[in-house]
């Protein structure tokens, strides 16, 4: 039984199978074992939170969300999409049987930023 001062002791969590632990040299990485003990936490996190909200939900109506960001490959948000106007107003990008492509000038003007083009092309997304 833990007494009031006692340090807390991790040897339960690890032994209950809550952790996994890697040694990599002098150093400990600790890890979630499995889903259950994440779930857990998330539930003892909830509990401790008393009224306040337990978990931010974002989305589209997310004003953060909206802000410039960067989703896997592509730039989204507010300025995504202002980028994206720009560079179709300017005729950089031009929509060709429903394709969206860079225009020779386009082209010229990602060499203008040092992007090498026939790498891009190149690539599985080449916008």
């Amino acid at each position: 039984m833990r007494k009031e001062g006692d340090p807390l002791i991790l040897v339960p969590i690890r032994t209950g199978c809550l952790l996994t632990v890697r040694k990599q040299g002098r150093h400990k990485y600790f890890t979630l074992a499995n889903e259950s003990g994440a779930a857990l936490l998330e539930t003892l996190m909830g509990l401790s939170a008393g009224d306040k909200p337990f978990m931010t939900m974002t989305g589209p109506r997310d004003a953060a969300m909206r802000n410039p960001r960067v989703c896997y490959n592509h730039l989204a948000g507010n300025k995504g999409i202002q980028l994206h106007d720009s560079l179709l107003a300017s005729i950089h990008l031009v929509m060709k049987a429903g394709t969206l492509m860079l225009s020779s000038n386009g082209e010229r003007f990602m060499q203008g930023f040092g992007i090498d083009m026939e790498t891009l092309q190149a690539s599985r997304s080449p916008l």
